[in-house]
């Protein structure tokens, strides 16, 4: 993936064009391909090239963010995905946030983690007891009761620009940034 970030880029682009026009196309394909493409769109989201990180991002939005309602076997089919995905897409998300990723990145992945909340309120609870109860995830720098402010921050509102202001406060303490010039200034 680190060798070729521009057919990573246009993969997953093009991954994203199809979950937006035509998901259930998406859906069909063998569970087992289905599955390898999504882990290859997570792995992406662990990247430092920013063109493909960038894609794989926009396309993570659209896939947690899909409108399914409508349709009870995608909604099935989704959520079946989600609940054996849905971790380890924190995680990365988590990971990125706490300083894996550059700053300038981080409306990416707040929009991300915000569909992510939203739209799994129950299993993001879960997913961010057991990921944050690790000693030094997402930073070595952040204490429990940050971690646990956090938490509470995010499960506990709706708006997103609230949401925003909590992540990136967060993001702060990771880096170390907080109280500083250069934390204030992105």
């Amino acid at each position: 993936m680190e060798q070729y970030p521009d057919v990573v880029s246009s993969f997953l682009n093009l991954l994203s064009r199809v979950i937006r026009r035509c998901p259930l196309a998406f859906y069909q394909l063998p569970g087992d391909m289905l599955d390898t493409i999504l882990m290859f769109a997570v792995a992406g989201m662990g990247l430092q090239e920013r063109l493909a990180l960038k894609s794989a991002l926009s396309f993570m939005a659209d896939f947690v963010g899909q409108e399914y309602e409508s349709n009870p076997e995608l909604a099935k089919l989704v959520e079946t995905v989600m609940m054996n995905l849905g971790m380890r897409i924190m995680q990365e998300l988590l990971a990125g946030i706490g300083g894996r990723l550059p700053r300038s990145l981080g409306s990416q992945l707040i929009d991300v983690l915000y569909k992510l909340v939203s739209r799994y309120v129950e299993a993001s609870r879960q997913w961010l007891q057991v990921l944050l109860a690790q000693d030094t995830f997402p930073s070595p720098y952040i204490d429990q009761s940050s971690k646990e402010a956090f938490a509470k921050g995010i499960l506990g509102t709706r708006s997103p620009r609230r949401f925003r202001e909590v992540v990136q406060e967060f993001s702060l303490k990771c880096r170390k940034l907080e109280d500083t010039a250069f934390g204030a200034a992105v």
